[in-house]
């Protein structure tokens, strides 16, 4: 993925497969994320981005 493409991701915003963190501040949060993706058909969590971008 380069940066424009991750920037159009960004401005999409969340949804089922992609969740923004603007940090990690409870690894076992974040690793509860990650097993869900991991139990449905996957998605991206992007870290150093407000959830409440639009």
């Amino acid at each position: 993925m380069d940066a424009l493409e991750l920037l159009d991701l960004i401005q999409m915003g969340e949804s089922s497969k992609v969740q923004f963190k603007i940090r990690v501040n409870n690894a076992n949060s974040i690793g509860a994320e990650m097993v869900a993706f991991s139990n449905t058909k996957g998605g991206m969590i992007i870290v150093g981005v407000d959830d409440k971008t639009k």
